[in-house]
């Protein structure tokens, strides 16, 4: 599995974790940051397992997850997977879902497709296996009566971690992510300026040739050889002014595009989230677990650990973190730990 500093207790964020009453927090479930585009799910349980001391903490952390990798026996990790492990290694937990077994309707999808019959196949057969032998552990939910935000928040505040799957195309952090509607918003803004300064420069010039005429009507040709040289100078000017605003959005546009390219906290950088969700269309899905662990009652935040961020934790607004785990995708999947350490 690689070295172990991969997956190292990785630092707090700014949060005022002192004022008690505003925040519930689960300070102590371990952040294990990704190696591959696949093994989000992996950290999840390696993460809770170590928190509940169901594995030996005293291994260091690749140890621990190639032994879950080994119960896992995939890389093409889906909820009745985890709910899976948690059943061997005897974890209490309520595994929701709007979906028993595979939903034909995902065979199409990018992210499904490349191993649906193999995947359809393990899915269909944990499901039975759950419902045969733990059928206490599986909830189904229906779309329409789906859980609220409440549930989770009160949940977690009983100090209970919520593994969730969610579409990372639309999980924004308010700590470490910034969506690209406001980079087309400052482009617009950059654009609008430019313009308008354009359009000043345009009117003073057009003043300052009438105030020539008007002063200069004794040298008529003379004045139209300077206005014209006045103009073509004022034109070039206009031009590398303009060329060179555009250069300047061209290279702010840039900056904006690195400043928002993550892909530095993954250690396959072949996956981009924002590059992701600038390319994809509306039907494009990219699955993703996180946990739950906190909320903020002032700023009515989700406190979550992702295994792709290099935060200890980020944070999300409730409105946010539903449209992330109700899109199509996703069957509203999400393990609610009902033990604790």
């Amino acid at each position: 599995m690689g070295d172990d500093e991969s997956m190292i207790l990785l630092r707090d964020v700014e949060i005022d974790f002192n004022n008690r009453s505003n925040i519930t927090l689960i300070r102590n479930i371990e952040s294990i940051h990704q190696r591959f585009e696949w093994d989000c799910g992996l950290c999840c349980i390696v993460s809770i397992l170590r928190w509940l001391k169901r594995i030996n903490n005293n291994c260091n952390k690749n140890e621990n997850m190639e032994h879950i990798y080994q119960i896992l026996n995939t890389k093409s990790i889906w909820s009745i997977d985890l709910s899976n492990v948690f059943s061997e290694l005897g974890v209490n937990h309520k595994y929701y879902t709007n979906t028993i077994g595979v939903k034909i309707d995902y065979k199409e999808m990018q992210f499904y497709k490349n191993c649906w019959e193999s995947d359809s196949l393990r899915v269909n057969n944990l499901f039975l296996k759950t419902m045969d032998l733990n059928p206490s552990n599986l909830q189904l939910v229906s779309s329409s009566n789906q859980l609220p935000i409440k549930y989770y928040i009160d949940h977690i505040s009983k100090g209970l971690p919520i593994i969730l799957l969610v579409d990372s195309c639309y999980l924004y952090c308010n700590i470490c992510d910034i969506p690209s509607n406001n980079n087309n918003n400052n482009n617009n803004n950059n654009n609008n300026n430019n313009n308008n300064n354009n359009n000043n420069n345009n009117n003073n010039n057009n003043k300052n040739n009438n105030n020539k005429n008007n002063n200069n009507n004794n040298n008529n040709n003379n004045n139209n050889n300077n206005n014209n040289n006045n103009n073509n100078n004022n034109n070039n000017n206009n031009n590398n002014n303009n060329n060179n605003n555009n250069n300047n959005n061209n290279n702010n546009n840039n900056n904006n595009n690195n400043n928002n390219n993550i892909s530095n906290v993954y250690d396959n950088e072949n996956f981009n989230k924002n590059k992701y969700r600038e390319e994809g269309d509306e039907n494009d899905f990219c699955g993703h677990y996180i946990i739950l662990v906190g909320y903020n009652y002032e700023t009515k935040e989700i406190i979550y650990i992702d295994p792709s961020s290099k935060q200890r934790f980020c944070t999300i607004t409730e409105k946010n973190i539903d449209n992330a785990r109700m899109k199509s995708g996703t069957d509203l999947d999400s393990i609610f730990i009902l033990n604790q350490p």
